[in-house]
């Protein structure tokens, strides 16, 4: 059984595991590294769980360093690159690749390599499982809980007479800007969203905090990258709290599943139907 949670471990030893715990648990020196909050995997440097609130303390403070690090990053390089090279306007093939290849890709990719040196087992802290039908249909499920959550937040958009949120692609004409946006982001953005997001900062912080901690903290830096939606003047809030939903739902889908896959299954299913639906609208 898992400390933090109660649910079962993340994953069973393999032979190999169960033979180097019987020889750690051989060794007279006593270890003082407190794993069961970690899944019984252990875990060293900044993410340390075992220093106290001093180390949960310092476990939060990596993770929002390590979020801000990325979102800085991400203009620093689309500032150079369009000081050198030129990036086109916003809704632009050339602006979405280098966006995502600032953020997603060298942001969360630099946050990712830093978290996974300190963890024996990577691919088990961050609860990569299988990708199988169990997989596809909790997935999907998150997927769809995506599509109600902003269908009522459409409505209450409505309700208030404001224009509905629209990202920068609801304005964009070009038939390819939609095909390379539908592959990057469900093949990168949001693999790579995902893996920051739930892998990093949720179990980092469910690990060192609570699952509640977790779940709010990643679903508002969730929200932090989200703030380009196009929106009339009154609705900043309630975006702001779509997303934040939206965060919540992956999150919860995480936690629950204890498998990344699901979080990413839903969220590409969620991406690539509305990319599809603007798609159909200005082009159809």
């Amino acid at each position: 059984m898992s400390a933090d949670d109660g649910t079962p471990a993340d994953d069973d030893p393999t032979p190999g595991a169960r033979e180097g715990s019987t020889r750690r648990s051989a060794d007279p020196t006593p270890s003082t590294e407190d794993t069961t909050r970690t899944g019984g995997l252990p875990v060293t440097g900044p993410l340390d769980v075992s220093g106290g609130v001093t180390g949960r303390v310092t476990v939060l403070g990596v993770v929002v360093g390590l979020f801000a690090l990325a979102v800085v990053t991400s203009r620093v390089l689309t500032a150079l690159t369009a000081a050198t090279v030129g990036v086109g306007d916003p809704g632009t093939v050339s602006r979405l690749l280098v966006g995502v290849a600032g953020l997603q890709v060298v942001g969360f990719g630099a946050a990712l390599a830093f978290v996974v040196q300190y963890h024996e087992r990577p691919l088990s802290y961050l609860r990569v499982g299988s990708l199988d039908w169990w997989t596809a249909f909790h997935g999907a499920a998150v997927g769809l809980a995506l599509m109600i959550l902003t269908s009522a937040v459409t409505v209450v958009f409505r309700l208030f007479a404001l224009e509905p949120p629209a990202g920068t692609a609801a304005v964009t004409p070009d038939p390819l800007f939609y095909v390379v946006l539908f592959l990057v982001s469900t093949a990168v953005a949001v693999p790579m969203e995902e893996l920051f997001f739930r892998g990093v900062v949720q179990r980092s912080l469910t690990a060192a905090w609570h699952p509640v901690v977790g779940v709010g903290v990643a679903s508002l830096l969730f929200v932090g990258i989200h703030t380009g939606t196009q929106v009339d003047t009154g609705g900043e809030l309630l975006v702001a709290a779509m997303f934040l939903g939206f965060g919540v739902v992956l999150g919860v889908g995480y936690h629950v599943t204890r498998n990344l896959f699901v979080p990413v299954v839903g969220h590409a299913i969620f991406n690539g139907a509305q990319i599809l639906t603007q798609a159909l609208d200005v082009t159809v």
